[in-house]
């Protein structure tokens, strides 16, 4: 999973984000798992969260990766998706 928060891009905005992989990936199953992170703070602004995964790691590069889930505007706490594919 990226964690956008952890990114040079992240870091630039005036409004920076502290997001933690959590516990990365349970129920890890040949077609599906559930992505889990927590959004640490957001210095009140909102924060819109997306989680990136593939077959090899696309890095820091949106595009390198080969799907994205948009989980929407996020507070700050633990969130999760299940996955599949």
């Amino acid at each position: 999973m990226g964690a956008y928060g952890n990114t040079a891009e992240a870091s630039l905005s005036q409004n920076p984000v502290i997001i933690s992989t959590h516990n990365g990936a349970t129920n890890v199953a040949w077609t599906n798992a559930t992505l889990m992170g927590e959004l640490v703070y957001t210095s009140s602004a909102p924060t819109y969260v997306w989680l990136y995964y593939g077959t090899s790691n696309g890095g820091t590069n949106k595009l390198a990766w080969d799907t994205n889930v948009y989980l929407d505007v996020t507070q700050v706490g633990v969130f999760s998706n299940t996955i599949t594919g």
